[in-house]
């Protein structure tokens, strides 16, 4: 997290698995909040695919007052986009 927005939001869409460096959701979210610091940043979000690791994107957003949404490809992304929006 180079830049984290004061009293913003950090949106991530994807798998969230991690493909290289910490692999650790706890270590990652230490590592997040150091970057932070004081700022009060919200961390949402969408776990796209069926192999998404939520666990690793949960623990990031809730150690972030945020949340998270998922989406596989089975559904109607459309449909969903305007769920999560």
């Amino acid at each position: 997290m180079a830049a984290c927005p004061d009293g913003g939001e950090i949106v991530f869409v994807g798998g969230g698995t991690p493909s290289w460096g910490e692999t650790d959701p706890a270590k990652i979210v230490a590592g997040a909040k150091e970057a932070c610091g004081a700022k009060q940043v919200t961390f949402r979000a969408v776990a796209v695919g069926s192999g998404a690791d939520r666990a690793t994107l949960t623990a990031v957003a809730s150690a972030f007052s945020g949340g998270v949404q998922a989406i596989s490809p089975s559904d109607d992304v459309n449909a969903r986009i305007a769920q999560i929006a």
